[in-house]
């Protein structure tokens, strides 16, 4: 289960964050997560409550926002949305497409505790 290590890392980051501003702890925190992400939500719900008890983010509150995989056809030029990595462009049937957006995985805010 590879959230488990992306939960940790969040954990190293927030940790750092909180000393680098001298904080108590984290009040909230984003993630963003891209629907190519490779992440199974419910593992990492599980991996969060098994990482973060006596942690900075102990009691945080959580927010997940979800991007949407956004593709662009090398062909045609044509911008789409799809949920498969091998997404055929739908204006001109071309399989010449590239992922632009939609597999990241990041922090994209810590509110802290001052």
């Amino acid at each position: 289960m590879h959230e488990l290590s992306l939960v940790m890392a969040i954990v190293e980051k927030a940790e750092a964050t909180v000393l680098e501003h001298g904080a108590r702890d984290v009040d909230s925190i984003t993630l963003r997560i891209g629907r190519l992400a490779g992440v199974e939500p419910d593992a990492l719900a599980l991996a969060w409550e098994a990482a973060i008890p006596q942690t900075v983010l102990e009691h945080a509150s959580k927010m997940e926002m979800t991007s949407e995989a956004v593709f662009i056809c090398r062909n045609c030029q044509k911008e789409f949305t799809a949920d498969d990595l091998f997404a055929c462009c739908p204006l001109c049937g071309s399989s010449a497409t590239e992922l632009v957006a939609g597999d990241e995985f990041i922090i994209e805010q810590i509110i802290l505790n001052l």
